[in-house]
């Protein structure tokens, strides 16, 4: 009890030093952002908190504390979904023995658990770098990359199977359709990073703001896709269904806010 009540008084403690920071760096809109943020991951939220440019500080550019409430936002979401990618990368290769099939789709499997694992990381330090734009770029790549081998994975599993009963068949082409729409939401987020973000391009209209969210819509369609494909034909693997609360409940709000910190970020750069 003792224990428990210390960790508390710790974890508001620190969630209190990363609030005063960024309040005593001018972001005051996002101070209580940063409260919430200190309390769910007190370290990096520290790190980020001491990082931020000081608004009084004239010889860099600065963020709005909008901007920076949505970086925070993605900050706890990909964070989280690092830890979750590990333990789905472990749960779909003990469920199902996806290792099993062939000394491709070992080698696929292996490349995928590799990024798996190690991309949700760097995306963690690309948002926590803020305006190294270019480590951003590099990362993103990665995720295009990523979704590119497992849209090459999938099809080498549906030709495999193509003999197989015909909902097998159906779930797989789902899976197949859903992994290239994933591969497009990957795309288009390296398209915003290398657009809005290195080159520092203005919204001119208000049309292209759709594509800052279009990412995380692409992903959830993926996802309707995939379980309408697992439901027609009645055919389901465990690993899926945990891949599913995976993108569903961190990487979609992952993106939704990394799209608008890069959207309000942009409007900063117009603004200035």
């Amino acid at each position: 009890m003792i224990l428990k009540f210390i960790s508390l008084a710790v974890a508001f403690l620190l969630a209190f030093i990363a609030m005063n920071i960024v309040n005593n760096k001018g972001y005051y809109g996002a101070k209580i952002g940063f409260f919430f943020y200190g309390l769910v991951t007190p370290i990096i939220a520290l790190i980020h908190a001491n990082i931020l440019p000081d608004k009084t500080d004239s010889t860099k550019r600065q963020f709005s504390s909008k901007a920076v409430l949505f970086n925070v936002l993605a900050e706890i979401f990909s964070v989280y979904g690092f830890f979750a990618s590990l333990i789905t990368s472990f749960e779909a290769i003990k469920m199902d023995g996806l290792i099993a099939f062939s000394s491709v789709m070992a080698a696929l499997y292996s490349i995928m658990f590799i990024l798996d694992g190690i991309l949700p990381l760097l995306l963690v330090i690309s948002i926590l770098l803020i305006r190294k734009y270019r480590f951003s770029q590099f990362v993103y790549g990665g995720f295009v990359l990523s979704s590119v081998i497992n849209l090459v994975r999938m099809m080498v599993v549906l030709v495999r199977n193509i003999t197989a009963e015909s909902g097998e068949i159906i779930f797989y082409i789902a899976f197949t359709v859903g992994a290239f729409m994933v591969g497009l939401a990957y795309v288009l987020l390296f398209r915003i990073v290398s657009h809005y973000g290195i080159k520092g391009e203005r919204l001119s209209t208000g049309k292209f703001k759709f594509i800052f969210i279009a990412p995380a819509l692409l992903i959830f369609f993926s996802i309707i896709v995939k379980i309408i494909g697992a439901i027609v034909g009645k055919y389901m693997i465990l690993s899926f269904i945990s891949s599913l609360r995976v993108q569903l409940f961190l990487t979609i709000p992952t993106l939704v806010f990394l799209g608008l910190f890069y959207f309000y970020d942009s409007q900063d750069i117009a603004d200035k």
